[in-house]
């Protein structure tokens, strides 16, 4: 896979303002410590899920430019997928504790 390398430079410039701003995470959910322990799990599952969508996206989008002449339908299903991962998230329930 190319990538620019402003796009590499990107990726790890996120990567480090996410790790210097790892430490003040809170929870209500998590006791002291389970947080610290959760995030790189949480991030090691997400990653594989999400990586065929970040790179399926651009040659989606090309193909809808294509086919229509016109980037809005592409754009129109990026703002629902972001819509509905906004109400997924506020409807997400914290797990229950262990009996």
């Amino acid at each position: 896979m190319l990538a620019h390398n402003g796009e590499i430079n990107t990726v790890m410039g996120n990567r480090n303002w996410m790790n210097a701003r790892e430490g003040s995470f809170a929870s209500s959910v998590f006791e002291d410590g389970q947080l610290e322990r959760a995030f790189p799990i949480i991030n090691s599952v997400l990653a594989p899920v999400m990586l065929p969508f970040a790179a399926a996206a651009p040659a989606g989008a090309g193909y809808i430019f294509e086919a229509t002449g016109s980037y809005d339908i592409a754009f129109a299903i990026a703002i629902g997928l972001l819509v509905a991962g906004l109400i997924g998230a506020f409807l997400m329930k914290p797990p229950l504790a262990p009996a």
